[in-house]
């Protein structure tokens, strides 16, 4: 027996707008194009990787736990402009990366005009000939603009026990 979920042409058209929207943006990463990555998001948007075992790390706050990173804009706008300049040795030359998503579950709020959005992903970094890779599932919050959506919120839950040996967080996820 199959279990359909029904799925409406309205719902359909929404989630291969938001599948676009993402495929863009993980590509922008991939070409190191984050200054065009960095003009996805909102004035006020936020950006933040949790860190590994959390009770409930969809929801906690990094004003009460330990986020690996969670940036405004400011500070986004600064770690992009660090990462971008030829003197960050950590990223220079910079890493080969490739950001796979899937798993695009689409939740649009009926009462304004944002989206919020739950992946899969993996992104898997190579330099000095060592590949590391970092998993997980990441939740958006989108509003929608002139016929597309900005990043209000990114947040990037890593399913890891740890972040040891090769695995330095020098990219963005």
């Amino acid at each position: 027996q199959t279990c359909a979920l029904p799925i409406s042409p309205l719902d359909v058209r929404l989630r291969a707008e938001v599948e676009d929207f993402l495929y863009y943006e993980h590509d922008l990463l991939d070409r190191w194009q984050l200054d065009a990555w960095l003009d996805m998001f909102t004035p006020d948007g936020h950006y933040a990787i949790v860190t590994p075992g959390l009770d409930d790390p969809d929801t906690a706050s990094p004003d009460d736990n330990l986020f690996l990173v969670s940036d405004d804009m400011e500070r986004l706008r600064m770690r992009v402009a660090r990462l971008n300049k030829t003197s960050t040795h950590v990223e220079f030359p910079r890493s080969a990366t490739c950001h796979l998503v899937g798993n695009i579950r689409v939740f649009p709020d009926a009462e304004t005009d944002q989206v919020r959005v739950r992946t899969r992903y993996v992104t898997y970094r190579t330099k000095s000939d060592r590949t590391v890779y970092y998993m997980g599932h990441q939740l958006y919050r989108l509003t929608r603009t002139d016929g597309s959506f900005a990043i209000a919120e990114k947040r990037c839950v890593l399913a890891l026990d740890s972040l040891s040996g090769p695995s330095k967080l020098s990219i963005l996820l």
